[in-house]
Formats: structure tokens, sequence, C-alpha cells
């Protein structure tokens, strides 16, 4: 059965039916609605290292990835997620790729961000 979500409007009423749709609905999604994956940076390295394996980060329905260093601070979505010549590759929406050398790898970036 698929979820059909509500319409909600201004000055609707939430009401425990409602919220036990919703939660429902996100059980039986089949899957990892939004994973939430933070890129740790080395600053010897200049990498960043995902704290998820590419399998994880491929299971997912929404993958976003967080990110600090001593510069900034920052979100990015992942766009791509395939596995190519080179490994196994994530994508985000800043154009930085992360490879890693097996499906059950955490992907690293080559170089900063």
């Amino acid at each position: 059965m698929s979820y059909t979500p509500t319409e909600w409007k201004a000055g609707d009423t939430v009401t425990s039916a409602k919220l036990n749709k919703l939660e429902q609905g996100v059980a039986s999604s089949g899957g990892t609605d939004i994973l939430f994956v933070t890129a740790t940076y080395d600053d010897v390295e200049q990498t960043y290292t995902l704290n998820k394996t590419w399998t994880e980060i491929y299971n997912a329905n929404v993958a976003i990835i967080t990110f600090t260093d001593t510069d900034m601070k920052g979100i990015a979505l992942v766009t791509e997620i395939e596995h190519t010549g080179e490994g196994y590759a994530v994508q985000d929406v800043n154009g930085t790729t992360y490879i890693a050398d097996s499906a059950n790898g955490y992907p690293a970036s080559d170089g900063g961000k």
C-alpha cells in the first residue's frame, strides 16, 4: 500500500490519528528515509572521510553529508552514488567525490573541500 501524504492547511489540528498515519508511512517505506553522514576532516591529509560505508549510503533514499573543519561548517546533499573503475564513488552537490575501495569501505575525498 502506498502512502498518501496529508495536505495540511493553516489552522488544521494535529491529531494522534494523523501522526500515527505518518509513523506508519515512514515505517513501511522499505528503506532508510534520510541518512545523515558525517565527513571528518584530516588536516594532515587534507581529506574528508565519511562515517558510513558506500553500501549504507547507496541503500538510503536520501543522504546528507555534514562536515566541519577549521574554516567552515556545512551540509551537502549526495547527488550520485556509483561503482566505477576508480572504485565505489559518492558525489555531493558541491562536486566533491568520495571514493572507497570496496562496497563496505568508508569513502574519502582526494583532497581539500
